[in-house]
C-alpha cells in the first residue's frame, strides 16, 4: 500500500507554515528535513498529515513540539 506523507513547520504559532522536504526511510518511515530561521528563539508547531492509497488520511497538529535557541 503506498503512503504519502507530508509535514508543515511554523515559527510563529501557527499564522504562517513553512513545508518540509520529506524522503521515505524504510518500508514503512519517513523522515523530514526543516531549515529552522535563524532568527531569535522561538517554537516550532508541526502539522504531520499522512494518507494512504486507498484514500484514509489522518492529520496530526503538535503545537509548540519543540524549542528553538539560537
Amino acid at each position: 500500500m503506498a503512503m504519502a506523507l507530508r509535514v508543515e513547520a511554523s515559527y510563529d504559532d501557527g499564522r504562517t507554515w513553512t513545508t518540509a522536504h520529506t524522503k521515505a526511510h524504510g518500508d514503512l518511515g519517513f523522515r523530514a528535513e526543516l531549515t529552522t530561521p535563524a532568527q531569535r528563539r522561538t517554537w516550532v508547531t508541526l502539522h504531520v498529515t499522512a494518507s494512504d492509497s486507498t484514500g484514509n488520511t489522518v492529520r496530526q497538529t503538535v503545537q509548540r513540539a519543540y524549542a528553538v535557541h539560537r
